[in-house]
């Protein structure tokens, strides 16, 4: 039963949201999320009554406190058709970003991009994140308005709207009064990983249950791709000197195929907005996650044999446990080479 429960302790009150999905995460503190979680959960009218939804009504409601969601997420989001990856690669990086208009932009070597007008808010919002989800843009690192504009070669009106957005999402964060005009990467913690993970794990948990009851047909095509990019994934980390970007487009390209095929609209605005978040940790600390490829690709191979037999509990339980295992792997890297800097 969703519910939600005040516990007293030491004569304060720490509120406790209860979900029906998944069972490790059915008591999450509040006072356990980081800053940006905490921030986000304040800016409703009060904490939802879970008690009256079912599960995936209880999902969405829950995951839509965390991650903010701008009208350019979902309209992105609705209506997109669902197909499957011509491969692995280019399946996990098909949606980094849309097209720069005429030519592609780099903001490292100082080329601006073109840009069709109108587009200046979409592609100065990719173009940033993209960077700052693949570490070109470190945390901390300074983000001026009026340089990225320059660098875009659109107007500081556009840039606005696209740091505002980042900003809501988790990607930045700012000081002062004129809160973008001091506008620096957000820092990668131990305590936002997880909450982010977690996350990520009830999206994914639901799509691969409703994955799993897709005809069948339809659904061992699936899994047989899945089992392609896992074969891929497992021989990318046996290399002398693995490539860590490889690993992880192969990781979600097996993760996405899932989600394409299950998710509706609505989670995959969800998914859209929070997924890239969970792949910046990943792919910052990726250098040291290679060594736990074989664990990872051993849980992806549950996942697999759940969807082939169509088990739709055992498929969310496989990949909420894959997600799960993923935090605590990516929480002993953290706490072994450090966070970089704090909320």
């Amino acid at each position: 039963m969703d519910s939600l429960s005040d516990k007293g302790e030491g004569g304060e009150v720490q509120r406790t949201l209860r979900i029906g999905i998944p069972q490790w995460f059915t008591n999450l503190p509040l006072a356990s999320l980081s800053a940006r979680c905490r921030n986000t959960l304040a800016m409703g009218q009060g904490i939802l009554a879970l008690s009256h939804h079912d599960s995936v009504t209880a999902l969405l409601a829950l995951i839509a406190r965390y991650i903010p969601l701008m009208p350019q997420s979902l309209s992105a989001g609705s209506g997109k058709a669902a197909t499957s990856p011509a491969s692995a690669k280019a399946s996990a990086k098909a949606a980094t970003k849309p097209a720069l208009g005429r030519r592609q932009g780099n903001l490292a070597n100082g080329l601006e991009p073109v840009i069709a007008r109108g587009e200046g808010t979409h592609t100065a919002y990719y173009e940033l994140r993209d960077r700052i989800v693949r570490g070109r843009l470190p945390p901390g690192a300074r983000l001026v308005e009026r340089e990225v504009a320059a660098r875009l070669g659109i107007s500081r009106t556009p840039v606005r709207a696209a740091l505002e957005r980042l900003r809501q999402e988790g990607f930045i964060v700012g000081t002062g009064s004129a809160i973008l005009t001091r506008a620096t990467v957000a820092p990668l913690t131990t305590e936002d990983a997880r909450a982010i993970y977690q996350i990520v794990a009830l999206i994914e948990g639901q799509a691969a249950h409703e994955a799993a009851i897709r005809p069948r047909t339809t659904r061992l095509k699936m899994t047989r791709h899945m089992r392609d990019i896992n074969a891929q994934f497992r021989n990318a980390a046996l290399v002398r000197m693995p490539d860590a970007d490889e690993l992880l487009d192969l990781d979600d390209a097996f993760h996405n195929s899932y989600v394409h095929l299950g998710a509706g609209a609505r989670l995959r605005t969800l998914h859209d907005a929070v997924k890239p978040q969970a792949e910046r940790y990943g792919r910052i600390y990726a250098s040291t996650l290679a060594n736990e490829v074989a664990t990872s690709a051993a849980e992806h191979d549950v996942i697999v044999t759940a969807l082939e037999a169509g088990d739709p509990d055992a498929a969310q339980r496989a990949v909420q446990i894959n997600w799960q295992n993923a935090a605590a792997r990516l929480a002993r890297v953290i706490s072994a080479v450090g966070e970089r800097g704090t909320w």
